[in-house]
C-alpha cells in the first residue's frame, strides 16, 4: 500500500482550513446577512441582495462540497477528486457572476471584485489536480 508521504498531510489540512473558512463565510452570507450590512454601502447591499439563485446556488455549491473534499482527501478517499472538481466549477461560475455580471471590482474594489476570486478558483484547480495525483500515486482509495 501506497502512503502519502508529509507534504500530503500538510496541504490537505491546508485545503481542510481554506475550505472552513469558505464554508464559514458561505454561512454568514447566507443567514446573517444583516450583520454585514452596517459594512456595505447602498449600492452594495442592493447588490448582493439582487444576486441571482443560480449564483447563491453556485456559492453554496463551491464551498459545501469543498469542504466535504477536504474532508475525504483526509480520510484518503477517492472522492475528494470529484468534489473538488465540482468545487472548482461552482468556483468558476461564482466568480464570473462576481466579477463580470456583477460588477464587484465597481462596487467592492479589485481585490474583493477580481483579486479574491482569482486567488479562490486557482487554489480550488491546485486542490483538484493535487487530489487526481494522489488518487494516481495510489495515496486515496
Amino acid at each position: 500500500m501506497n502512503k502519502p508521504n508529509a507534504l500530503f498531510w500538510v496541504i490537505a489540512v491546508i485545503a481542510l482550513l481554506w475550505n472552513i473558512m469558505g464554508l464559514s463565510a458561505f454561512t454568514v452570507d447566507t443567514f446573517f446577512s444583516e450583520m454585514l450590512q452596517s459594512s456595505y454601502t447602498a449600492a452594495q447591499i442592493t447588490a448582493v441582495e439582487n444576486a441571482p439563485i443560480w449564483s447563491k446556488i453556485a456559492y453554496g455549491t463551491a464551498t459545501i462540497t469543498g469542504f466535504l473534499a477536504a474532508v475525504f482527501l483526509l480520510m484518503k478517499k477517492k472522492l475528494a477528486v470529484n468534489l473538488f472538481l465540482i468545487s472548482l466549477l461552482a468556483s468558476v461560475v461564482h466568480g464570473i457572476y462576481i466579477s463580470i455580471v456583477m460588477g464587484a471590482p465597481e462596487l467592492f474594489g479589485t481585490f474583493q471584485g477580481i483579486i479574491f476570486p482569482v486567488i479562490i478558483i486557482v487554489l480550488d484547480l491546485f486542490f483538484y489536480l493535487y487530489s487526481k495525483k494522489c488518487a494516481a500515486k495510489g495515496w486515496i482509495k
